[in-house]
């Protein structure tokens, strides 16, 4: 039996690329680097990079970039964390099937983390009953998908956000 048998040997994206990780974490973009957080927090790489990489540097991440990497176990009030939160698991559902988070994909997820953080600095919470027609917006505006492809995929019609 051959290495390329193996399954944890063979690299799946983004999430398993150290270095792509770590050039995430050391772009000077506020949003590449969140998503590097992001990437991380989910990694098959986390535990090599915490413990042995010596570019791994948390000390300059934000308040709501350590709430991400630790699944928002303590979670404020804030609107911006309560929508990061949203959005991190909106996140969550679409990167194994719909959207996995790869070079082709980040800007999908660059512009939808600017579009809630944009939100967030009007004020407006997202609510979690339209987190699927949210869902679905993200996809029609930043992933490509037509609006059917995006209603069958959410289970719900995208939210009309003209503000946007």
């Amino acid at each position: 039996m051959s290495a390329k048998h193996f399954r944890f040997w063979k690299k799946k994206g983004f999430r398993d690329d150290a270095s792509a990780i770590l050039s995430a974490l050391n772009s000077p973009e506020p949003l590449d680097h969140f998503i590097g957080v992001y990437a991380l927090s989910d990694a098959s790489v986390r535990a090599e990079l915490l413990l042995f990489n010596p570019l791994f540097e948390m000390s300059d991440w934000s308040y709501l970039e350590h709430l991400v990497f630790t699944d928002f176990d303590y979670l404020p009030e804030g609107v911006l964390e309560q929508n990061c939160k949203q959005l991190v698991q909106m996140w969550r559902k679409f990167i194994e099937v719909i959207l996995p988070l790869s070079e082709k994909t980040l800007s999908f997820y660059q512009n939808s983390l600017a579009a809630v953080f944009k939100l967030s600095e009007a004020g407006v919470a997202l609510q979690k009953e339209e987190e699927a027609r949210l869902a679905a917006h993200f996809l029609v505006s930043f992933g490509g998908k037509t609006e059917s492809e995006a209603t069958q995929l959410c289970d719900a019609k995208p939210l009309d956000m003209p503000h946007l």
